[in-house]
């Protein structure tokens, strides 16, 4: 075989399911944007939720070559569970967070999935002095923080001001 065409055979795969993955991404986040324009629920954004099952899968399909390569040294398998555990607990968590906006209150999913329900009346709102989170205080004591990277993150303030009229 010629040596020059070796190196293609392996990297021109590569280079293809990168493009592909690409395109099915920025496609994808057009759509999550464009859906969550519309609607009233705030998540994180969608490279949070994509980002650790893409590594998970990665380190699945290691895995696998391992398995089948027959290489039997443990540390490979030691490696997989330290990037592959966390990988999972943050996929299953940053996929359950979630704040729906209501007329008269707001509903909070935290990343464990204990759900809370907010009154705009009983809540205060204080910001960030440089804009960067929105703090809600019930009486002397936080509540809730919503960070400057929640896919349209202001709308929760919106609803806030439009319901008491302050920020």
């Amino acid at each position: 075989m010629n040596p020059y065409l070796r190196p293609i055979i392996y990297v021109l795969p590569v280079i293809v399911v990168a493009i592909v993955l690409r395109l099915v991404l920025n496609k994808a986040a057009r759509k999550s944007a464009e859906a969550q324009a519309e609607s009233n629920i705030l998540r994180l954004p969608l490279l949070f939720r994509i980002i650790p099952f893409i590594v998970a899968a990665f380190l699945i399909s290691v895995y696998i070559i391992i398995i089948i390569q027959n290489i039997e040294d443990w540390p490979f398998i030691i490696i997989f569970a330290i990037f592959f555990i966390p990988a999972l607990i943050a996929a299953i968590m940053w996929s359950l967070w979630k704040v729906e906006i209501r007329d008269e209150d707001f509903v909070y999913r935290n990343w464990f999935g204990k759900i809370k329900v907010y009154r705009y009346e009983d809540l205060e709102l204080r910001c960030h002095p440089k804009g960067l989170k929105w703090f809600f205080y019930q009486g002397d004591k936080k509540v809730f923080t919503m960070a400057y990277f929640i896919e349209n993150g202001d709308k929760l303030a919106a609803a806030y001001e439009a319901k008491l009229g302050e920020v």
